[in-house]
Order: C-alpha cells, then sequence, then structure tokens
C-alpha cells in the first residue's frame, strides 16, 4: 500500500488539529498510539514531540503506520487502520468524512465486520453486498446501451468525502408503520419527496428516518402539518419537520448543479424496497433532459421505496427526483423531476 500525498496529507491535518486543540500535541499522539492497539513497539513509536510543525510530524506519523502493513494484534486492520479507530472516536462526522473515505477506498479496515460498521456508522454510499442495486443495460436507444460501458468517476475520495456528507441529509418516508418512499433535507426544517408516497398523509402520520443505514438504524423526525404540494402537476411535495433533523443533516442546493446532458453519470441514493440506504450509480445513464416538462429520464437502477430519492451527478450535486419508472418496448427507463428549476417556485430563493 502506497497512499497519494493529498491521503497522507488528509489523515495528518486531522490528526494535527486534534493534536493542538489538545493543549499538549505530544501527550494527545501518545494517546493515541496508546488507544490503537498496536504492539507496543509501535507505541514507543512517538513522534508528536516537534511541535513546531504538527503537519509535518503526523504525516511522518501516517506513513510510518502505512509501512507496517496490518496490525499483528488485530489483523481486522492495517496498522494505520487501527491508528485511525480512536481518532474517529475523536472527531465529529464532518470532520471524519475525508478520512473514512480513505479506510474505505483503500481498505485500510480488511475485517468484513469492521468494515461493515463503518459503511453503517457513516453512511457511506458506495456499493455493497448489503445494499448495492444491480445495473440494468436497457436497449432502448444508444445511451441506454451505454450505461454500463464505463465506471463513473463518482467513487474517489475526494467525491466519496462528499457523497458521505450528502448521505446524512437523505432520510425514508414512512407513512403510518410502512415505508413508502425517500426523502431529503432542501432547507432547514424542509423535506421534500415525490408527491404521490404521501398520498396517504393526510390520514396517517408522517414520519422521517435519517441515517438508516441498516434497517433496526435511523433518527425519527416527525412532520409537523399537511404536506404542500408546491408545484402544480409535477410529483412533488414538501414536509415541515417538527423539529431538527439529525445533526449531520445539511440542506441539498437545488440551485448549484448545471443541467444534466445525455450520456452524463447519475448516482441515486435512496431507500430500495422500503429498507435502508442503497446506492446505484450508472455511467452514462442519463437518457433524456425534456426541459418544457422538468422532466428526466436515465437507466440507474430503482425499485419500489426509491420515489422521492435524489438523483445526484458525478460532484453529488442534486439535479433530480426520482418519482417512476416507465416500461417501453425496450425495456424499463426511470424518470425523474428536474430540480434546478424549481428553487424559486419551492421558496428556496435564487434564480432558476
Amino acid at each position: 500500500m502506497n497512499l497519494p500525498v493529498s491521503e497522507v496529507d488528509t489523515i495528518a491535518r486531522v490528526i494535527a488539529e486534534q493534536a493542538e486543540n489538545a493543549g499538549d500535541p505530544g501527550d494527545y499522539v501518545r494517546d493515541l498510539l496508546r488507544r490503537a492497539d498496536l504492539p507496543p513497539d509501535g507505541r514507543r513509536r512517538v513522534i508528536g514531540r516537534r511541535t513546531d510543525d504538527l503537519e509535518l510530524a503526523a504525516r511522518a506519523l501516517v506513513r510510518w503506520a502505512e509501512s507496517k502493513g496490518t496490525n499483528p494484534i488485530d489483523r481486522r486492520y492495517t496498522t494505520l487502520g487501527s491508528l485511525l479507530v480512536p481518532l474517529l472516536r475523536d472527531v465529529g462526522p464532518d470532520v471524519a468524512a475525508p478520512v473514512v473515505a480513505v479506510i474505505v477506498l483503500r481498505g485500510l479496515y480488511p475485517g468484513p465486520d469492521v468494515h461493515a460498521d463503518l459503511i453503517v456508522r457513516f453512511q457511506v454510499p458506495v456499493p455493497d453486498t448489503a445494499t448495492a442495486l444491480p445495473t440494468e443495460v436497457s436497449a432502448e436507444e444508444v445511451t441506454l446501451q451505454r450505461a454500463a460501458a464505463t465506471t463513473p468517476r463518482i467513487l474517489d475520495v475526494g467525491s466519496l468525502t462528499t457523497g458521505i456528507r450528502r448521505a446524512g441529509s437523505i432520510c425514508r418516508v414512512e407513512v403510518g408503520d410502512t415505508p413508502l418512499g425517500t426523502g431529503f433535507l432542501i432547507a432547514p426544517g424542509l423535506v421534500l419527496t415525490a408527491g404521490h408516497v404521501i398520498a396517504a398523509g393526510d390520514e396517517l402520520p408522517v414520519r422521517l428516518r435519517f441515517r438508516c443505514t441498516t434497517a433496526a438504524a435511523g433518527v425519527v423526525s416527525a412532520v409537523r402539518g399537511k404536506p404542500v404540494r408546491p408545484v402544480p402537476g409535477l410529483d412533488l411535495a414538501v414536509l415541515r419537520l417538527a423539529g431538527p433533523a439529525a445533526a449531520e443533516a445539511i440542506p441539498l442546493d437545488l440551485r448549484e448543479a448545471p443541467l444534466p446532458r445525455p450520456g452524463d453519470s447519475l448516482a441515486i441514493l435512496q431507500h430500495p424496497d422500503g429498507g435502508p440506504m442503497g446506492l446505484a450509480i450508472t455511467a452514462n445513464g442519463v437518457a433524456q433532459v425534456d426541459t418544457a416538462r422538468h422532466r428526466i429520464r436515465y437507466a440507474t437502477t430503482t425499485r419500489g421505496g426509491s420515489s422521492g430519492a435524489p438523483c445526484f451527478d458525478e460532484q453529488w450535486r442534486v439535479v433530480a427526483l426520482h418519482r417512476a419508472e416507465r416500461t417501453t418496448f425496450f425495456g424499463a427507463v426511470r424518470e425523474g423531476v428536474l430540480t434546478g428549476a424549481l428553487a424559486t417556485q419551492l421558496n428556496l430563493g435564487g434564480s432558476s
């Protein structure tokens, strides 16, 4: 394993910041090594004595741990992975996100159990055997036939870091006791979903479950008042939270993405079959963009319960809200509502 300099710097920067905030940087590094469950000779390798350049010392620590390979005390981790276990306990989700991205993509937690726990704990949006959706190839037209021809660039460390942060803003929509769809935070206290998901919401209570990465997990938020359907003729509904969303839920900006084009990659974070959050990514998946009707069609896989899910471009910017699957002569395609032109109509400010 030979981490790129940028990834070493990412980890070192977090270590250095924690050491500086601790008051005595040397004591922090020694304590970090003690909590890392490393062999005694590793714990004695303390390089936090240099306090004039904490990042330089932290980079040396990361490179040393990287060179040691698998941790002989606990082979579920690499030595560097073991060093990062207590570090992740010391920081919040936002600070942890880039470190978690490096761990996942570089295999620093080779043990399946600890890897799976990390994925769940930090809502890492990567295809996994428990949550991934298969990629389908439809023959409707050339762009769909090319749907799985290449791998989208969405899963490098920088993109995955952003994806981790975006995932905290997505929720499962439950009407009564039944999970029926997906939604996402678009402003403080406001969640957007597909209108047909909450068709029974006038009679039954609606709950939103954030951080639902396992069947029993999640932070539940109640909905206040009746759903609002803000744009006539479009399958949209806005729900108002009765209280704050999960701490790491940051509103997704409907205005930041440029209009998608046929052939673009598309990723959807969703709650397929009403279950835990899953990710589907399709390279070259966008088939058609109809700005006059605010519609987009794509090959990216969805299932029942995915309605209301945000569709992202390669930079994790929201381009659409998923709403339906259509069967054509050549196979199934999916359909969403373009969101970029809706910000003003949803009273979120800005222009389309």
